[in-house]
């Protein structure tokens, strides 16, 4: 059934049997009818995706997530936490290699704005601060010909628009 197969790919995940956690969760999503095991299983899969480094995979199963729960945080974290982990191979000076981070906020602020609970604030809060930090220097952005409040692109597998920020 969905539900076994749902079950199995979790078990094979805790084993970090990837391969197999994927093929199992496929199964289950095919099959599952119920929102939120169907969510469930698309996170569980952006998991894997992150764990495997395929970021562009991960962030497709977590957009899944949000259109079948769209009041939950979790899968903009994890975007914003993809983001980040992949800023430094998204640049090459010192503000397009720190550009990402930017993005990473701006779904942490999305994750916020969907679910006020208080565990999904502080989480939120705890990352703003944290990669806000990681922002350009205003003396990079100068430097690099960018201004702050710009709109500025992001390219490599991120592909989206953000605005120029500075660390404060």
């Amino acid at each position: 059934t969905p539900e076994s197969a749902f079950a199995i790919g979790r078990m094979y995940f805790k084993l970090d049997e990837y391969g197999k956690t994927l093929r199992y969760l496929q199964e289950a999503v095919q099959g599952l009818e119920d929102a939120n095991q169907k969510a469930d299983a698309y996170m569980l899969m952006a998991n894997v995706y992150r764990t495997q480094k395929n970021y562009s995979n991960a962030r497709a199963n977590a957009l899944k997530v949000i259109e079948l729960r769209p009041n939950d945080g979790s899968p903009w974290i994890m975007i914003g936490d993809l983001y980040a982990m992949s800023a430094s191979s998204c640049g090459d000076n010192p503000v397009s290699s720190r550009a990402a981070f930017w993005a990473a906020v701006d779904k942490y602020v999305r994750a916020r704005s969907v679910d006020s609970s208080e565990a999904n604030v502080t989480t939120v809060n705890s990352r703003i601060a944290t990669y806000s930090a990681h922002f350009p220097a205003r003396e990079d952005i100068f430097f690099y010909g960018y201004t702050i409040g710009d709109s500025y692109r992001i390219e490599c597998w991120i592909n989206e628009t953000t605005t120029v920020r500075a660390k404060d």
